[in-house]
């Protein structure tokens, strides 16, 4: 078997023209592009052709292929979205996963030493700034390594997912010379 029934199911309902659309469908990733692609596109483009039929854009998928085509990886590809202004909200719409993910990708890249912009990551916080403060203390002291040293520093109040956000932030402020 090489495609799933919902595989199959979407491209009778997206009807993909090109590789880009086609690493889109379910279960198709950039192997199963990279062989099946020459093969099953021409017979999905003669089909619409023959029956007045048109590509449909499968909408909040980014593509398996983005990552051959540009040569970055989903970590750079986040990364440069987000330096260039894009929201962890919206980037996570855009790739289909979670806040927390993007999080993770932005996490990865500064601690491979790239530069991130943290003028807004304090925004993505739902905890009082004296709390922000608190945690930020703690980071600074403890390190951001590590959650838990810093998530039972505090007492256990303060939720990972905040405390993924605040170590961004912290990890950010550690790198900046002083002034």
């Amino acid at each position: 078997m090489i495609f799933s029934d919902r595989s199959l199911r979407e491209k009778a309902t997206y009807f993909p023209h090109s590789p880009e659309p086609f690493a889109t469908i379910h279960g198709i990733g950039r192997v199963k592009v990279q062989r099946y692609a020459d093969d099953f596109l021409p017979i999905i483009r003669d089909y619409c052709s023959a029956n007045g039929l048109s590509e449909q854009i499968k909408r909040g998928v980014l593509p398996a292929t983005v990552a051959l085509v540009d040569g970055h990886n989903r970590t750079s590809q986040v990364l440069s979205r987000y330096n260039a202004g894009r929201t962890i909200p919206e980037l996570a719409a855009e790739f289909s996963v979670t806040p927390r993910t993007i999080i993770g990708h932005l996490w990865r890249a500064i601690q491979a030493g790239a530069s991130l912009r943290s003028d807004n990551l304090l925004a993505y916080s739902t905890i009082s700034p004296a709390e922000q403060q608190e945690a930020l203390d703690a980071f600074a002291t403890l390190g951001t390594g590590y959650l838990r040293p810093v998530y039972e520093a505090l007492g256990e109040r303060v939720s990972f997912d905040e405390l993924h956000v605040l170590r961004l932030y912290a990890a950010l402020q550690e790198k900046r010379p002083e002034s």
